[in-house]
């Protein structure tokens, strides 16, 4: 084991939390060999100074916050190397009273009320187009289309 490396290991860890690949990732950018970067970050996760399990609890309520469905998020972690199976990131969502309906309803908060009053008195071109792009809006945080306008349908007929 290359002590440079742990030091260096150490350094960026005392700034913020990284997951096992994202440490062996951001060392190896930085010139270390990859075969001994992951071997100091295992043995940083054996001492227990990477909280993987914390710092994966923290990125799926990140992307809760933003309103992001459990789809989308298991996408984003995967991205970064962590595969996470969705009852995990179910459970975080329930641990913190959200679900995929009470996310699609503060999206549809933020993005359509202002639409909400004068829905009736919009023509049905516009309404279409206005469907389009909130369906759009809540498809990119990784909701179905059908969820999507499921619930647009509903928020907007709610007066």
């Amino acid at each position: 084991m290359d002590n440079d490396c742990y030091q260096r290991a150490l350094r960026l860890l005392a700034k913020r939390e990284f997951s096992r690949p994202k440490l062996v990732a951001k060392l190896a950018q930085v010139g270390f060999d990859r075969a001994n970067a992951t071997e100091v970050s295992e043995l940083l996760f054996q001492k227990g100074y990477l909280k993987e399990q914390w710092y994966i609890e923290s990125k799926i309520k990140h992307f809760m916050r933003k309103g992001h469905a459990p789809k989308s998020i298991q996408a984003r972690l995967a991205a970064e190397d962590l595969d996470i199976d969705l009852s995990v990131i179910s459970e975080v969502f329930k641990e913190y009273g959200s679900s995929k309906e009470a996310q699609l309803a503060s999206l549809l908060d933020k993005k359509a009320a202002c639409y909400k009053s004068t829905w009736h008195d919009i023509d049905s071109d516009q309404q279409y187009k206005v469907k389009m792009k909130l369906t759009r809006s809540l498809v990119a945080k990784g909701f179905s289309p059908s969820e999507g306008l499921r619930a647009i349908e509903s928020y907007l007929s709610d007066n």
